[in-house]
């Protein structure tokens, strides 16, 4: 996480649902998983690929978007209208039946989320894997 503390609520309230997220895909925890997620949810995923939704959500209760360990160093955070933009840097170990399982993956990515009813939902996602440094 960041380590400059933010003073923006909304901020603060992505952080703590990144979090959730992020330990969701840890505890193969789907429910937690879809709940974060926005209806209108599109993410350019790491194999180069446009999903939607459903689509993601299936992804992770497939076992597809699942890891054995998973780091996220939040670089930036802040406000784009009403909604909040995050971009960093994730290290993660996924799990069967992924193909790249027991690996360590290194991506880049860039996180919209966007409040609805109450709550802070994932409505933008971008991640690219890159080559981990020798």
């Amino acid at each position: 996480m960041m380590t400059t503390v933010t003073e923006d609520p909304r901020i603060a309230a992505v952080l703590a649902a990144v979090s959730q997220l992020d330990r969701a895909v840890i505890d193969d925890n789907h429910a937690a998983f879809a709940a974060l997620m926005a209806g209108d949810l599109v993410v350019n995923n790491p194999q180069n690929r446009l999903s939607v939704h459903g689509a993601t959500t299936q992804l992770n209760a497939s076992g597809r978007i699942s890891y054995t360990s998973y780091d996220r160093t939040i670089e930036y955070a802040g406000l784009r209208g009403d909604m909040v933009l995050l971009m960093g840097e994730e290290l993660c170990v996924p799990k069967p039946p992924n193909p790249m399982a027991g690996q360590q993956v290194r991506r880049r990515f860039t996180d919209l989320w966007k409040a609805e009813d109450g709550r802070w939902l994932l409505t933008a996602c971008q991640a690219t894997i890159i080559p981990l440094a020798t």
